[in-house]
């Protein structure tokens, strides 16, 4: 499962071609608002497919604001980049809404190690930051690597990030719901400014768990010992069971009790 609702910006005006027969495919510079305190906004690339790619490269200027809806999410690991590849888009005007909602199904590549600070973090106010990766699949022997963030305080009636921390495991499945969230920072060294996005989780589904084995049905016995005969459910007309001559039943007459008689 990948899915992801976005609300993005272009940067620059779409570029594109044909791709083949009656196949167009444009694309685009944009970036995602800022999700939340001290974070900037995630730049990303738009890739419109299908039939709206054509109108969307004629009619698409920088600065316009774009809905996509149920669009694919990758991630390309050698230029640590974000695309977002739809066929679904909708011109929006500049109050709409800015969506940032993203399930991703895939499998963890990674134990969480709680002694790991590049695992778990726990601030001085109760925060309690835990960082998982997924592995998702995107074809034949291909998939994307996305780096997930929990984050909780201890009071929390939804602690995902201890959940996290505590059930998920290098290769078990996990469906995540999400938002994409960039942070900058500057290189200690080099001064440069410096990049990182994750997706961080909302909500989380685990795979059950393996149902218990069946305990062993006791099966019925259909053969006896050697030499043993069975017995009749049922006792036989000999034994004054059904079929036999009942036996008179005989009435003994009271004996008077004084001088009067008995009831």
């Amino acid at each position: 499962m990948n899915f992801a609702s976005l609300t993005v910006t272009l940067l620059e005006d779409p570029t594109g071609g044909e791709t083949g027969v009656d196949w167009y495919v444009s694309r685009a510079k944009a970036c995602v608002a800022a999700a939340g305190k001290n974070r900037v906004p995630t730049p990303i690339q738009l890739v419109v497919t299908g039939d709206k790619a054509r109108v969307f490269h004629a009619n698409a200027k920088a600065g316009a604001k774009v809905f996509v809806n149920c669009g694919t999410l990758r991630h390309d690991l050698d230029s640590k980049t974000f695309s977002v590849i739809s066929s679904q888009i909708e011109p929006v005007a500049e109050n709409f809404k800015n969506f940032n909602e993203c399930i991703l199904s895939g499998r963890c590549i990674k134990d969480i190690d709680e002694s790991d600070a590049r695992h778990v973090r726990r601030t001085a106010d109760g925060l309690i930051i835990v960082n998982q990766t997924l592995q998702v699949r995107t074809g034949d022997r291909q998939s994307d690597l996305f780096n997930l963030v929990a984050i909780n305080g201890v009071q929390d009636k939804l602690p995902v990030a201890k959940l996290m921390a505590e059930y998920t495991r290098k290769g078990q499945g996990l469906t995540v719901w999400g938002r994409l969230s960039t942070r900058e920072w500057k290189d200690q060294t080099t001064g440069e400014p410096r990049q990182s996005t994750q997706l961080t989780v909302n909500r989380m589904t685990l795979p059950p768990r393996p149902s218990k084995p069946k305990e062993e049905e006791i099966q019925p016995r259909s053969s006896m010992s050697e030499g043993v005969q069975p017995a009749p459910l049922w006792p036989s007309a000999s034994d004054g069971g059904w079929g036999s001559t009942p036996k008179p039943m005989e009435f003994k007459t009271p004996e008077p009790v004084g001088d009067k008689e008995p009831f």
